[in-house]
């Protein structure tokens, strides 16, 4: 490509033109980016900056850029209809992860904050338990100190 093609070319146009070419390159791939248009190295990479477009070097391409205040203006200009059309795809793609969340979430036994305070004072007493849920007491007791969630070893009263 000549140079005055490459450089009259649009910047969007441009950069997708020499992201396609970067991919064919192994070695040095912006000097040989900059060789197949008839560029220096140099004027090559100060040419692809010019509307904010800056060299990837691990995605071996070139990106927008964009500035904070360019970034503040195009949040503003987005309509909130456009942004409850994003947030209504969002529940449509994840609606079957969305009703799993609540449905686990009835089924959870919560607990009131008294029950982890430790600040109470604990104390043992004996009482009558079906032993099923007495299976699920032993296992959530496991479970709970393998986890390591106490802070430090519980006192033992003799």
């Amino acid at each position: 490509m000549e140079t005055k093609e490459f450089i009259e070319m649009p910047l969007l146009e441009r950069a997708n033109y020499i992201n396609k070419l970067l991919l064919t390159f192994d070695e040095e791939p912006l000097k040989s980016a900059a060789n197949a248009v008839n560029m220096s190295y140099s004027a090559f990479c100060k040419e692809m900056r010019r509307g904010g477009y800056n060299y990837n070097q691990s995605k071996r391409q070139y990106e927008k850029t964009l500035s904070l205040d360019e970034y503040k203006n195009l949040q503003s200009s987005i309509s909130n209809n456009d942004r409850n059309e994003e947030a209504l795809h969002f529940i449509s793609e994840h609606l079957t992860e969305i009703k799993e969340l609540l449905d686990i979430s009835k089924t959870q036994f919560i607990l009131d904050p008294k029950v982890y305070s430790t600040e109470s004072e604990s104390v043992t007493k004996s009482l009558v338990v079906n032993k099923e849920i007495y299976g699920y007491m032993q296992k959530a007791v496991s479970t709970f100190t393998t986890k390591r969630y106490f802070v430090s070893k519980p006192e033992i009263k003799k």
